[in-house]
């Protein structure tokens, strides 16, 4: 018989490394990027190595726009992800991962390569229950009344995914870009960032002067959108998607000349 006696283990400890690369699949931890500051999955998206977000909210991988994005490896909302990066929230999910060389059309899959990326967001699987957010909002300011209302809900399962949300606000805050449409990028750069040129002020002798947009835009906004996706089978999916946006808005431009 051999000898029982008790033997002391060393403690262990096993970390997630921050990128994991696994043949054409990229993956980087949420965690190991995301802090305190970070509200939303598109603000940790920002800090990941070798992904660019513009100031409409198109993304870029290597220097090149996204042919796709996917919530858990299903096309929910048909290129308007800003739907889901600007309003997700980062503790929802556990991964983002880039598929390199990704070619969306199955049947072009062993024939053609894009030479273009596309996400996917991995949800924690604590995200068992629909997933939200509701803010709310108001205040003065003479001699108007301001408001805001933010209500995000999104629900995640194998087979089924809902998204919905309704913002509303007259306080400068510019929500329609939420809803582009980024098809376009993919084929045209030059449109990836249509609000980047755009110049406020038109001076001769000054230089620019940055301006957020609260700082000049009077608006009064509504969105709202409604996106389901159901998967049959391997091949066959019904998605619905549903959007209303109504955007009046004024803005303060002024010219400056010199003589």
């Amino acid at each position: 018989f051999l000898p029982v006696k008790d033997i002391d283990l060393k403690e262990v400890s096993v970390e997630s490394r921050p990128v994991i690369m696994s043949n054409d699949t990229l993956r980087y931890s949420v965690n190991a990027f995301k802090s305190k500051q970070d509200r939303s999955i598109g603000d940790v998206l920002k800090k990941l190595p070798g992904i660019e977000v513009m100031s409409n909210g198109a993304i870029k991988y290597k220097g090149e726009a996204i042919n796709k994005f996917y919530i858990n490896g299903m096309d929910l909302l048909d290129m308007k992800y800003g739907l889901a990066t600007e309003n997700l929230p980062a503790d929802a999910v556990t991964n983002v991962e880039v598929l390199e060389n990704h070619q969306p059309l199955k049947v072009l899959k062993d024939i053609s390569s894009t030479g273009k990326a596309a996400i996917n967001l991995r949800l924690s699987e604590k995200v068992v229950k629909p997933v939200g957010v509701i803010e709310t909002g108001g205040g003065t300011e003479t001699p108007n009344l301001l408001w805001l209302m933010n209500v995000f809900m999104l629900k995640a399962n194998k087979t089924n995914q809902t998204l919905v949300y309704y913002k509303t606000n007259n306080h400068g805050n510019d929500i329609s870009k939420e809803s582009i449409d980024h098809s376009d990028d993919v084929f045209n750069p030059n449109k990836m960032d249509k609000f980047k040129n755009r110049e406020l002020f038109n001076v001769k002798n000054f230089d620019e002067i940055p301006l957020i947009p609260k700082r000049y835009l009077f608006n009064k906004t509504h969105a709202i959108t409604i996106n389901n996706l159901k998967k049959i089978n391997q091949d066959k999916q019904l998605r619905n998607n549903m959007n209303y946006l109504k955007d009046t808005r004024e803005e303060n431009t002024y010219t400056l000349s010199s003589y």
